[in-house]
């Protein structure tokens, strides 16, 4: 079963979740890698530590997601700034590839960390009136690469969710 696949092979409609035989038949060259589960669960702890030293609340979505709320941060810190300093700070400390999203949602958020992979930083603002996210309609599948989902949101949002 294929957990994940690189770019390169999606190009040739490989994706997670396809038996490896599949995969084999679209892409006869792909490079099948035995993934290790232990490696890959140190690697989500040692994210997650370095984020809960750094931010005020977060959620770990997944082994490779996180949603942090940066809610209130935009006062003592430009928020793209100090989220671009988060991952800077991550990548540095391991090594990995690190995306972010960064948006009013969580919902958006993840539409914009999908939109950056690999390696990247998205910060999708909310539109001028509270107008809906019409005009946003990208949808991605996962990758392999490691998801830092950003968001910020107002009182009035925080409170249904608690």
């Amino acid at each position: 079963m294929v957990a994940s696949c690189s770019y390169e092979a999606r190009k040739y409609g490989v994706h997670s979740a396809m038996p490896s035989r599949m995969a084999k038949l679209l892409r006869p060259q792909a490079i099948f890698v035995r993934g290790n589960m232990d490696q890959y669960s140190k690697a989500s702890l040692e994210i997650t530590d370095i984020l809960r030293e750094r931010v005020p609340l977060i959620e770990k979505a997944s082994i490779d997601e996180h949603y942090i709320d940066m809610t209130g941060m935009d006062r003592f810190h430009g928020v793209m700034k100090y989220a671009h300093e988060l991952r800077s700070q991550v990548i540095k400390e391991t090594g990995l590839p690190i995306s972010f999203g960064l948006s009013v949602n969580k919902t958006v958020s993840k539409m914009a960390n999908n939109e950056c992979k690999p390696n990247g930083e998205l910060n999708i603002e909310q539109p001028k009136g509270n107008r809906l996210f019409t005009s946003y309609s990208a949808v991605h599948p996962l990758s392999g690469n490691y998801g830092v989902l950003l968001w910020i949101s107002t009182y009035s949002q925080r409170k249904d969710r608690y």
